[in-house]
């Protein structure tokens, strides 16, 4: 029994050690979209790894559907492959802007209360949220 104990404590500080994963292998994000006018539903993955713009990047596809209800029900469907990347507790996001990809701050991990985030690009639609 105490080994177990032992076992199950080891364990426990092995994760804290590691810290916060953004992207364990395997993860899955399953969700609907509802709107005035429009409905559909989205599921992305991470399938796997690759290079992109010089770092390691996690890949995740995305596939969906959404229904444009004024428009008779007419369905388009949804396919995009996103790439992220984790350096130093900051998630980028590989995002292309005015014709140029590169990669930008989706979020800190290890933000605080208080805290500030430069971002790499200044796109509109980061400059109108931020003046929200």
């Amino acid at each position: 029994m105490w080994r177990l104990a032992i076992l199950l404590v080891s364990t426990s500080f092995s994760f804290l050690a590691h810290g916060q994963i953004w992207c364990a292998p395997g993860a899955t994000w399953d969700f609907s979209i509802q709107a005035l006018s429009i409905g559909g539903y989205v599921h992305r993955e991470y399938t796997g790894d690759t290079v992109v713009g010089g770092r390691t990047a996690q890949v995740i596809e995305e596939r969906g559907y959404i229904i444009n209800y004024l428009q008779g029900g007419s369905i388009d469907t949804i396919s995009a492959t996103h790439f992220t990347n984790v350096e130093d507790s900051i998630v980028y996001y590989w995002i292309p802007v005015n014709g140029i990809e590169t990669w930008d701050t989706l979020f800190r991990m290890d933000a605080q209360l208080g805290d500030e985030m430069v971002r790499r690009v200044d796109t509109w639609y980061c400059s109108l949220a931020a003046r929200r």
